[in-house]
C-alpha cells in the first residue's frame, strides 16, 4: 500500500486556539475601506510564538516598492501609519529578524535589503528614513527610491466581549467583492455564503453554489450555524453561544470563513492552504467555534486557512433511497456541502492570497471521519494536494490494525498500542441510512415516501424527531453513541466502498500527501453523556491519563 505520505501523530486542536470567545461587533462597514488589489501586497507579520502570556508585535507589510510617501498614504489607506522604527528595541528587533525570513511575503520581499519606515519629521524632505534588513540601522536615502513600506499594526487580537474591527479591507473575487477586517495575527472573512440556502425544497436535497452578489458583502462578522442536535444544548447549557462566536443557528449556514495573513498583488506567490473540516460527531459544531479559532496557525504558519460550516444531524444524512428518488434527495448532502465548499476554494482563495493548488484538507473526529470520505471519492481528488486526518481517521474497519483511541478503550483491554477496530465504524451503508431516516420520519409524523411532509416541519421538529430516531438507533446498537450515527454513506456515486477496502485496491487517492494522527481524548465528550457508568467516578482523572 502507497502512501505519499504517512505519519502517526499526536495532535491537539489546542494548537489552534488564540483567545477566548468574543462578541460578534455589528458594526457597519466602513465605505471608504481600501481595495487589496490596490494596495499592492499587503502582509500582517510577526514573531508569534503562540503564548498568550508573551506580549506581541505584530507589522503591516506593504510589498510594492514605492517611494516614502506614496507608502505612506498607502499606509494610511490601510487604517494604519508608517511604522516608527527605534534601532535596539526588542520590537526592532522582531522586526529585522521578520524582514529576513518571513512566510507570508519573503519571496515578494526577499531582493530588498532596505524598507521605508516612518521619517518622524513633518514636512516634505528629499530624503526619508529606511531600515536595513541586514544591519538593524536607519538611512537617510532619496524618498524617491522604490522599496517595500514597514507600516505599525498595533491593533488587539480577539478577545473576550469585543472585536475591532474597524481596520477593513476588501478583495474582488469572481463571486464579488468581499469586505472583511484584520487584527493582529490575519486579515478575516467570515461568514461567506458558498450555497444557497438549504431550505424549503432545498431541504435535504444537494446544495446549489450561491450565486454571485452585486454589492459588497459584508464580512465582518459569522453568519449562521447549521442546526445543532437537541443534545448538544445539554453539553453546552449557555456556553454554546459563545463557543460558537455568538453565530445564531439557522437553516442557512453553508457558509465558510477565510484567515489569511497576506493579500497578494498582481503576480506575486501565493500562499498554501489548509481547509479545516469541523468535529462534533455530524451533529454539532461549526466552522465559527471558538476552539478551532485559526490565528495562530495563520500568523506562525504563513499559510491561509479556510473553516467551513456544513449540514448536521440528519438534515446533512438524511436517505431514503427506496422511497426517495436521488434526483431529490441525493444521499451525503453534508459531504457534498463540503465539496461543494472546497470547489469555492479552487475558484475563489487565490482573491485571498492563496493558492488553489496547494489546498490540504484537515480535521479531526468527524472532521477525520471527513479525510477518509474525501480520499474515497475519485470526484473530489482534484480538489486538494493533502489531506492530515487529526483523528477518528484511523478507524478503517475491522480489516484493518488501529490505533488505541479512548473512546474504545473504555470498553477493551489490550495489552497492545494496535488493535482490530472491535465497533467497525466505517460508512454507512445505504440500508443503514434509509432505516435512521425511516425513524426519523415516523417521529416526524411522514409517510415513508412523503418528503413534501418532511421539508414542511420546523427545524424545532426535525431536530425532537432526529433525537427520537438516535434513540432508536442507539437501541439497536448499542456500541453507537449519537455522535456516530450520521456519517457518510456508500451512496454508489460518491463513495463506491468502504475505505478499508477501496484502500486494499489501491482505490484512493494515492497522488495526495497523507498524515494520520491521533487526539488523547477522541469522543471523550460523548463518553459521560451516553456510558456514564463505563469507569467509576473516582476514576475518571485517571483514566483520562492514560
Amino acid at each position: 500500500m502507497h502512501l505519499a505520505l504517512t505519519a502517526i501523530l499526536s495532535l491537539s486542536t489546542h494548537n489552534l486556539i488564540d483567545a477566548a470567545p468574543a462578541r460578534i461587533d455589528k458594526r457597519a462597514l466602513n465605505s471608504g475601506a481600501p481595495l487589496a488589489s490596490d494596495v499592492g501586497g499587503a502582509s500582517i507579520i510577526m514573531d508569534n510564538d503562540a503564548d498568550s502570556a508573551t506580549p506581541k508585535i505584530s507589522f503591516l507589510l506593504l510589498s510594492k516598492a514605492r517611494g516614502y510617501y506614496d507608502g505612506m498614504n498607502a499606509c494610511s489607506s490601510m487604517t494604519s501609519a508608517g511604522y516608527i522604527y527605534i534601532p535596539g528595541t526588542a520590537a526592532a528587533n522582531s522586526l529585522v529578524k521578520l524582514l529576513k525570513n518571513n512566510a507570508p511575503a519573503q519571496n515578494e520581499v526577499s531582493a530588498y535589503n532596505q524598507f521605508w519606515v516612518y521619517n518622524g519629521v513633518p514636512g516634505v524632505l528629499s530624503n526619508c528614513l529606511a531600515v536595513n534588513k541586514n544591519t538593524g540601522n536607519t538611512d537617510w536615502i532619496p524618498c524617491s527610491m522604490q522599496l517595500p513600506t514597514v507600516c505599525g499594526n498595533n491593533v488587539m487580537r480577539r478577545v473576550l466581549l469585543f472585536d475591532d474591527t474597524s481596520r477593513q479591507v476588501k478583495v474582488n473575487t469572481p463571486v464579488g467583492t468581499i469586505q472583511g477586517w484584520r487584527d493582529q495575527n490575519a486579515f478575516r472573512f467570515l461568514g461567506i455564503p458558498y450555497a444557497e440556502a438549504p431550505i424549503g425544497n432545498r431541504r435535504f436535497a444537494a446544495p446549489v453554489p450561491k450565486a454571485p452578489f452585486s454589492d459588497t458583502l459584508d464580512a465582518i462578522h459569522y453568519r449562521g450555524i447549521c442546526p445543532q442536535t437537541t443534545q448538544a444544548a445539554g453539553f453546552l447549557p449557555m456556553l454554546l453561544s459563545y463557543l460558537e462566536n455568538g453565530a445564531a443557528e439557522n437553516e442557512d449556514c453553508l457558509n465558510l470563513n477565510v484567515y489569511t495573513p497576506s493579500l497578494k498583488g498582481a503576480n506575486q506567490p501565493l500562499l498554501p492552504v489548509m481547509f479545516y473540516i469541523h468535529g462534533g460527531g455530524f451533529t454539532t459544531f461549526s466552522g465559527s467555534v471558538i476552539i478551532f479559532e485559526p490565528g495562530n496557525l495563520v500568523a506562525r504558519g504563513g499559510v491561509v486557512v479556510v473553516s467551513i460550516n456544513y449540514r448536521l444531524g440528519l438534515l446533512g444524512w438524511a436517505e431514503n433511497s427506496g422511497a426517495w428518488g436521488r434526483s431529490d434527495v441525493t444521499g451525503n448532502q453534508a459531504f457534498r456541502d463540503q465539496i461543494l465548499a472546497l470547489q469555492w476554494v479552487k475558484k475563489n482563495i487565490a482573491s485571498f492570497g492563496g493558492d488553489p493548488n496547494k489546498v490540504t484538507v484537515f480535521g479531526e473526529s468527524a472532521g477525520g471521519t471527513s479525510i477518509r470520505a474525501l480520499l474515497a471519492a475519485p470526484s473530489t481528488w482534484d480538489l486538494y494536494k493533502g489531506v492530515i486526518g487529526q483523528s477518528r481517521s484511523y478507524l478503517l474497519g475491522k480489516d484493518f490494525l488501529t490505533p488505541s483511541p479512548f473512546l474504545f478503550s473504555l470498553f477493551f483491554s489490550s495489552s497492545n498500542h494496535f488493535r482490530r477496530d472491535p465497533i467497525n465504524i466505517g460508512f454507512k451503508t445505504p440500508d443503514s441510512a434509509t432505516k435512521i431516516t425511516e425513524y426519523f420520519l415516523t417521529a416526524l409524523g411522514c409517510g415513508m415516501a412523503d418528503l413534501a411532509c418532511a421539508r414542511s416541519k420546523s427545524v424545532d421538529e426535525v431536530l425532537v424527531a432526529q433525537s427520537t430516531a438516535n434513540a432508536k438507533a442507539l437501541a439497536d446498537d448499542k456500541w453507537t453513541t449519537w455522535a456516530l450515527v450520521e456519517r457518510p454513506t456508500i451512496d454508489g456515486d460518491l463513495i463506491k466502498e468502504e475505505f478499508s477496502a477501496l484502500v486494499k485496491k489501491g482505490i484512493y487517492n494515492t497522488a495526495a500527501d497523507i498524515m494520520w494522527g491521533t487526539v488523547k481524548d477522541e469522543a471523550g465528550l460523548f463518553v459521560p453523556q451516553y456510558f456514564p457508568d463505563v469507569i467509576p467516578p473516582a476514576n475518571v482523572s485517571m483514566a483520562l491519563e492514560l
